[in-house]
């Protein structure tokens, strides 16, 4: 009996300690990352909504909740997450998003890069190997144990120093700290930052590298949508607008985007969906780095989508017959070009080309002799938006969302 309660106090001194040190520190990440969490605990505290909006950090920073409850009198939350390509939706908004939610309408933002074969595996792992996400009974007794005791749950750091009080605890409370700041109340992303670097644009690149619409991913996307609709949830695809540096960072530039439009199209048609194409709304300077609106843009664009949702209308997006049938090879690259393994936005390491960066250059401007912004379309629809539908917008009554406290 003596030794029962021996063990006993142990553990309780043990908790108690526990509880000390963690409270010094940011916490374990038990989610996909910093800013799921966060989104999570939103979530919690929502009633239901109408319209969640969902997809990578494109869609995250594109739709923004309060303008569009403004315009159409609904309810709505951005529930897209940053690397939220098909394999991490697929379960997101299933698993966690509906039940939370319970919404009527998932309207989907999906770019190049949802269907990118060389982009999306490190996001789908990390979410799968994620406490909160982790299948299987260890996994689910691990959950139970952690959501009961802060000494279980808070072990990884716990047992490591470098967790505890070196880089990875500092580079931990760096990304709540930023987590928290480009948060909005709505689920939406508020990282205003300007980036179009040359390194930024050799990530892209990397991103894009071999590009062609991968089965896979539209396999993912369809499955989702049936999943959805089981759930008595009504889904529409979106394809997103993106600035022409996007679009020529593809191996074939404007001929391999073209194909996403097409892909998504067919795909909406099969499953019985509505599909709107607002690719082709704005311009460079729209765009704060190479696929996420600024402040302005984003609130213009959740405007024209609502105008687009609200008009019941579904997009048919035919192959452009001038283009041809078949890809040409991805350029390869130049003998002289050197490559380096460097860390994305989002931790994940991306092998780049390092050619023409130059001296680590890293400024967030763009340093080549090219210009800044790409000569504009001659296609009429690639103006801006309409001045009367931005306007009506720009500030709706007691708008809660706020800019981001990065540096743009």
């Amino acid at each position: 009996m003596f030794r029962v309660l021996g063990v006993v106090a142990v553990l309780l001194a043990g908790e108690a300690a526990a509880r000390a040190v963690v409270s010094t520190t940011a916490p374990t990440v038990e989610w996909y990352d910093q800013t799921t969490a966060l989104k999570v605990d939103q979530m919690e505290d929502l009633d239901t909504v109408s319209v969640v909006f969902a997809g990578t950090s494109s869609a995250a920073q594109a739709f923004v909740p309060d303008v569009y409850d403004f315009i159409s009198g609904d309810t709505s939350y951005n529930v897209a997450l940053a690397g939220g390509t098909p394999d991490v939706m697929e379960r997101w908004l299933v698993e966690e998003v509906v039940p939370r939610t319970r919404p009527t309408t998932v309207v989907w933002g999906l770019t190049s890069l949802d269907v990118a074969p060389e982009y999306g595996d490190a996001s789908g792992l990390a979410y799968n190997e994620a406490r909160a996400t982790r299948t299987g009974t260890l996994a689910a007794a691990d959950r139970w144990f952690s959501a009961r005791s802060v000494l279980v749950r808070e072990r990884p750091v716990l047992r490591s120093p470098d967790e505890l009080l070196g880089d990875a605890g500092e580079a931990r409370e760096l990304g709540q700290e930023r987590a928290e700041q480009t948060l909005g109340p709505q689920g939406e992303r508020l990282d205003f930052a300007v980036d179009v670097s040359a390194q930024r644009q050799a990530i892209t690149e990397a991103r894009l590298a071999n590009f062609t619409v991968d089965p896979t991913d539209t396999e993912r996307i369809a499955r989702s949508v049936a999943d959805l609709q089981e759930l008595g949830v009504e889904v529409i695809l979106v394809e997103l607008p993106v600035p022409q540096r996007f679009v020529a960072a593809h191996p074939n530039g404007a001929a391999d985007h073209d194909r996403v439009g097409v892909a998504l199209s067919e795909l909406a048609e099969e499953a019985g969906v509505r599909f709107l194409d607002l690719s082709r709304s704005f311009l460079d300077s729209d765009f704060v780095d190479f696929t996420h609106l600024d402040q302005a843009a984003a609130r213009r664009f959740t405007a024209i989508a609502w105008e687009a949702l609200d008009s019941g209308r579904s997009d048919v997006v035919q192959p452009d017959p001038n283009a041809g049938s078949e890809q040409t090879a991805p350029p390869q690259r130049p003998e002289q070009c050197e490559t380096e393994t460097v860390t994305d936005e989002y931790g994940a390491f991306v092998e780049i080309c390092v050619l023409g960066i130059g001296n680590g250059d890293q400024s967030g401007t763009d340093t080549s002799d090219e210009p800044a912004e790409p000569d504009e379309p001659d296609e009429p629809d690639a103006a801006e938006p309409d001045p009367p539908t931005s306007e009506t917008v720009l500030a709706p009554p007691d708008s809660t969302t706020a800019p981001a406290t990065t540096t743009p």
